[in-house]
């Protein structure tokens, strides 16, 4: 793998261009159902062909920006992304920690806070929202700790595990990021 390309750098995190050879850390996390039960790909497994696919999809999407979560400014451990629409200058987020020794330790905070920089400030977006399953605590815990705010709640919405669990919706506005980083 060659030196990646560094779009944002934080004081733990570096969010860097996609390479190729990510497809594989793909396939071999996202087919991991802890990795799963916070996603909204929830039990699918994926083929190395598919994730490949996916790769080559998302790297020439013009309205897709994800990035590989960088440590030790090289190692790729986990995504951080959202599908911008244009037409109304928002975007949904989406984020995954796929190494577990890497999990709550502030990194996915850090990507988060570089992804918002980057999208108020660099792209110029409006808003940025999300979906989370009501379950995962803690992923809301760290939305809500970089300003967002829960705007509704779809009853039942997700299926896993045989059980339908509750989405939870939130977003962020820039005005509402600019006075939240002002307070920091």
């Amino acid at each position: 793998m060659t030196e990646r390309v560094k779009i944002l750098e934080g004081e733990k995190v570096a969010l860097a261009l996609l390479e190729r050879e990510d497809s594989l850390l793909w396939y071999r996390h996202m087919n991991d159902l802890e990795v799963q039960q916070f996603l909204s790909i929830g039990g699918c497994l994926l083929s190395k062909e598919a994730e490949q696919e996916y790769y080559d999809m998302v790297t020439k999407d013009p309205n897709m920006r994800i990035f590989a979560i960088c440590v030790e400014w090289e190692k790729n451990i986990g995504n951080i992304s959202f599908q911008i629409n244009q037409k109304n200058r928002n975007a949904e987020l989406g984020i995954v920690i796929f190494n577990k020794d890497y999990r709550s330790q502030g990194y996915g905070t850090e990507s988060i806070q570089l992804i918002l920089k980057y999208a108020f400030e660099i792209l110029g977006l409006h808003k940025v929202y999300l979906n989370l399953v009501a379950y995962n605590e803690r992923a809301g815990k760290v939305y809500q700790k970089v300003g967002f705010k829960e705007i509704g709640r779809r009853k039942e919405h997700r299926y896993f595990y045989g059980k339908y669990h509750d989405m939870i919706e939130m977003e962020i506005m820039k005005c509402e990021w600019e006075k939240f980083c002002f307070h920091q």
